[in-house]
């Protein structure tokens, strides 16, 4: 009864997990339990359903200790709006919502936080009439603080941004990736952007997936990764094989170079 699309969970202070899920059904509402230490409180909302949440892909979460945000889309302005709420007591309240997008036509958010508690969100953008799909990151100083101009990030990659595919980003420092799946006259592989100047810039942008995936419809999935000192480690669903397996690959983040791939 309480919904179970899109589970997702951080670990808060002292170890103690924090679970969100988006019930689907009308009303329509983001779910969330907390760990009290020995079981889970009951269910409670943190997404009302006056914001009218939409999109096949999200909400998504991130945490620094007791600090969470959430990151969601929202059809109240009639367009594809990308709002950000955050908590200081590890989830059991959320602040009033932050615009993070200018652009009235984004899709598919994903969040990050650094050590400093500064925040980025990626997110699909288009040009008028949904043309030329791409992803873009806009940063804040403390996630409540307005956001920069979003910075495109996918821009070097040939075509466009798969536009059915969310993305994931991650931070270590200043540097910052973003995984996506690229759309290449339906070559759709997995490709990586680098930022080394806290999002503000991503000068480093290349193919990370060797399976050659060729297909005419929507794969409807990204990929997802971490990011470990100079190493970057990744898994993504390819169909190359002529069946859906899932992959995981290695990489520089210098330079983006690939290392082992293999078939989970």
């Amino acid at each position: 009864p309480e919904g179970y699309e899109r589970p997702r969970i951080v670990m808060t202070a002292n170890a103690s997990p924090f679970i969100i899920w988006k019930k689907p059904s009308t009303p329509k509402s983001v779910k969330a339990k907390k760990w009290n230490g020995t079981a889970f409180s009951a269910p409670y909302d943190i997404v009302s359903p006056d914001l009218a949440i939409t999109g096949f892909i999200g909400p998504e979460i991130a945490s620094k200790g007791d600090t969470v945000y959430l990151i969601f889309e929202s059809l109240l302005h009639s367009n594809h709006i990308i709002y950000l709420k955050k908590s200081f007591d590890g989830g059991l309240t959320f602040s009033d919502t932050v615009r993070v997008s200018n652009n009235p036509v984004t899709r598919f958010p994903a969040v990050t936080v650094s050590p400093d508690l500064s925040v980025s969100v990626a997110f699909m953008e288009f040009e008028p009439d949904y043309l030329e799909p791409h992803y873009a990151v806009a940063t804040s100083s403390d996630g409540l603080q307005p956001y920069t101009n979003s910075v495109k990030a996918t821009g070097p990659a040939p075509g466009e941004a798969c536009d059915c595919c969310p993305a994931n980003i991650i931070t270590n420092g200043d540097k910052h990736v973003l995984f996506f799946r690229n759309n290449d006259n339906d070559l759709r592989d997995i490709w990586a952007s680098v930022s080394t100047d806290n999002g503000q810039s991503f000068a480093t942008v290349k193919e990370i997936d060797t399976t050659n995936w060729m297909i005419g419809a929507c794969p409807s999935s990204g990929p997802s990764g971490m990011l470990n000192d100079d190493s970057l480690f990744y898994t993504w669903m390819s169909g190359a094989s002529g069946n859906t397996r899932v992959m995981i690959g290695a990489a520089s983040s210098t330079d983006l170079s690939i290392g082992q791939h293999y078939m989970i």
